[in-house]
């Protein structure tokens, strides 16, 4: 990964296990506080990994461009990356009409939602009627692919 130093000298991997961290904790307990920093972490990762932007590489053929590149480009056109990327500008700008999502909370425990180890008062995150815990967990499988560990 990179050498370079972000924000008080946290690089790329830091962002990274804080990614991680952020995924565990709401997996665990979803609640308002971890889904700011979760989708915080999940949209501006890749940007720290590739801070140069789409631009820079576009015109590159594929097999020509390096691996932060390559990561880059595929998250930009990743459907589940492109909902996270969108709800992390919602909360930025607080624009639903926007928005080509729709979001919603339940609570408690539904089939087809509910997963083991939820409570009875679980708050379910929905994106087009789509788990976001769902979204996550593939989002950061293309991160895990990049890093290369677990």
């Amino acid at each position: 990964m990179s050498d370079d130093q972000g924000l008080f000298q946290l690089t790329v991997d830091d962002l990274y296990c804080k990614a991680k961290n952020d995924l565990e904790s709401f997996l665990k307990n979803p609640n308002d506080d971890v889904l700011l920093n979760v989708l915080f972490s999940f949209n501006h990762l890749r940007d720290w990994i590739y801070p140069k932007g789409h631009e820079a590489y576009k015109n590159k053929i594929e097999n020509q461009r390096t691996k932060e590149e390559k990561i880059h480009a595929q998250l930009h056109e990743d459907e589940d990356y492109k909902i996270v990327r969108e709800l992390c500008n919602r909360i930025k700008h607080v624009n639903k009409k926007d928005s080509a999502s729709e979001t919603e909370v339940k609570h408690g425990l539904f089939a087809g939602i509910a997963r083991a180890g939820d409570k009875l008062d679980n708050r379910n995150y929905l994106v087009d009627g789509q788990d976001l815990r769902s979204i996550l967990e593939r989002v950061f499988d293309l991160y895990k692919g990049y890093f290369g560990n677990e």
